[in-house]
């Protein structure tokens, strides 16, 4: 209502909009308003288009989104990182990782981010080998860069890989944060590792991370498969803030380890169960 009644409007407005339709999951809507603003005297930006483009990351709007790659060259806004970084996303989302590395081969100025999104790219299509040759390749790394190689490893069945890559990053200072703890435990859960898994642990209290219930949960699914129930439960008692990942992890804990399960709840411990 409030964009309706203003006699003008520009192109901070229009992006307030579509900002506001996309956040709330409106893409079709956020497309035809879109459409709109381009029919008006409102300019494209290079804030704009990267959510544009983040709505057609997906079969349903995956020709939208090669007509906007057009446009973007047409206007030379492809040479604005932001926007050359929402490209490869939406080809990477789409299932184009040729097309996904040909923007970014071209791409005059790449950062940290664009990197990354190759990465990511590679990783959704499951080619580790290149994920890994474009981390080696990439002329420096952030924390979100290391995690998101880790979970590469991980999220693909490369548990031991990834392990090594996290005694890698602590090895030359990283500092890790609650994704690289969540990512590191679980791969130490995924191959029963119970003396390295600990040491991840330790690192995580180390550094204040351990109530993350995140992290807390892949501790007790760690614990569990090492046949640990004690500690589990121990650590699923000391999350302060239990989702219900907590509790499926502490219940498949009871049956992965051949436990009645109900009988070792207190009836404090049911009446919390979401």
């Amino acid at each position: 209502r409030v964009f309706n009644s203003l006699k003008e409007r520009d192109h901070v407005s229009w992006n307030s909009l579509i900002n506001g339709v996309t956040h709330f999951g409106h893409d079709e809507d956020a497309l035809i308003l879109f459409n709109q603003m381009r029919l008006s005297s409102a300019v494209l930006d290079e804030f704009i288009l990267p959510t544009i483009l983040g709505v057609c990351s997906g079969q349903n709007f995956a020709a939208t989104g090669e007509l906007l790659h057009g446009y973007t060259i047409k206007s030379g806004m492809h040479s604005s990182a932001p926007v050359g970084n929402a490209i490869i996303t939406m080809y990477a989302k789409c299932g184009d990782t040729d097309k996904a590395d040909l923007v970014f081969r071209l791409m005059p100025l790449r950062n940290t981010i664009s990197w990354t999104a190759m990465i990511s790219a590679f990783s959704r299509s499951g080619d580790i080998n290149k994920a890994r040759k474009y981390f080696d390749m990439m002329p420096e790394r952030n924390i979100v860069t290391w995690n998101s190689m880790l979970s590469t490893y991980v999220q693909n069945g490369f548990s031991e890989e990834g392990l090594k890559l996290y005694v890698s990053m602590r090895g030359i200072g990283v500092q890790p944060d609650w994704i690289t703890f969540t990512t590191s435990i679980r791969a130490c859960a995924d191959l029963a590792i119970v003396k390295l898994g600990m040491q991840v642990v330790t690192n995580a209290i180390k550094f204040g991370l351990s109530s993350n219930v995140s992290v807390a949960n892949s501790i007790i699914t760690m614990y569990s498969r090492c046949g640990l129930i004690k500690e589990a439960k121990n650590t699923f008692h000391s999350i302060d803030d239990k989702d219900l990942i907590s509790w499926n992890a502490m219940l498949a804990a009871f049956s992965q380890n051949g436990l009645a399960t109900w009988g070792l709840w207190t009836k404090e411990d049911i009446t919390l169960i979401p």
